[in-house]
């Protein structure tokens, strides 16, 4: 089939790759989201797909917005089959929808209609979930909720953290949305229409979301810890007042006043149980381990975190 694809996020350059080294479809437009200013100097940066396309020396339209006529009318003059999407970022209308001579499909990192929204890979590691995995839906004007043509689960490892269940994840979509391609092509898809009244929703995140709660359980803290990695961090501050960022953690049966430094080893006491802190990073600093940070700072047991610093 001929295949306009539609991305902006990491996730969506295996599926892209795929597509590209497909016998069976053909990409003939590549769209995603324009440059924007990115890091502290606002340098203009184009998203993760376009400049993986840049790299294969393919060509990406890259619209103000997927909704103005400029979009209709780049799209009604190209011959295609079907709009493929793949963490682009923005809505889809219906003008743009119906242009295909198949329904546009999605891909969405979630077992739909479970965590519906931005943010579905974080809320599977947040709320401790022991599988997830990739739906491709029929996109229509009601976000995530499009009838669902292939589905398939994927086991989340106890110490998956937010870097590699996405990669796992954007690896097993490739894979599943080429055979939904395949499906379709060849008029076998077998549709599931969600249950809205399982749908549940999730919200983008933001930095102070990272703003660790000592008052909240280890296991909490933990999942949390392994969600926002690598953005946008889980954070608290040490007694010296300095924001450390904890990247990698395990749950001990220690117990104590939530927010106490239980350990000269760094271990902090929750609401239940604690957490002994293993590879961290003081702000302006690199990343370390346990041991590596303990060697150049002295932490007394019975210091405790600094639970409110404005």
């Amino acid at each position: 089939m001929r295949v306009v694809f539609i991305g902006s996020s990491e996730i969506a350059i295996p599926s892209l790759e795929k597509l590209l080294n497909s016998s069976n479809h053909d990409v003939v437009t590549i769209i995603s989201q324009k440059d924007k200013p990115a890091g502290r100097r606002k340098k203009l940066t184009s998203t993760s797909l376009k400049s993986f396309a840049s790299s294969k020396g393919l060509s990406v339209f890259t619209p103000d917005s997927i909704s103005s006529s400029i979009t209709y009318d780049f799209l009604k003059n190209i011959v295609f089959d079907i709009l493929v999407i793949v963490g682009y970022g923005q809505f889809i209308p219906n003008e743009i929808i119906k242009l295909g001579k198949f329904k546009a499909i999605n891909l969405h990192p979630s077992l739909l209609p479970k965590y519906r929204g931005a943010s579905p890979i974080q809320y599977s590691l947040l709320n401790g979930d022991k599988k997830t995995g990739i739906s491709i839906i029929e996109v229509i004007d009601k976000m995530d909720a499009g009838n669902i043509i292939l589905q398939k689960k994927i086991d989340i490892d106890c110490e998956d953290n937010y870097s590699t269940l996405h990669d796992k994840l954007a690896i097993l979509g490739s894979t599943v949305l080429i055979e939904a391609l395949n499906n379709i092509e060849n008029n076998c898809v077998n549709v599931n229409v969600q249950d809205n009244t399982k749908a549940t929703y999730t919200k983008k995140i933001s930095k102070k979301d990272g703003l660790i709660d000592w008052m909240d359980s280890a296991e909490n803290i933990y999942n949390k810890i392994r969600a926002y990695n690598p953005w946008p961090g889980c954070y608290s501050f040490l007694p010296t007042g300095e924001r450390m960022t904890i990247w990698k953690a395990s749950i001990t049966s220690a117990e104590g006043s939530p927010g106490l430094i239980v350990s000269d080893k760094l271990i902090i006491a929750t609401g239940t149980k604690s957490l002994s802190i293993l590879e961290l990073q003081i702000a302006g600093k690199k990343k370390m381990d346990i041991n590596s940070f303990l060697n150049g700072n002295k932490i007394s047991k019975n210091q405790k975190m600094i639970i409110n610093k404005n």
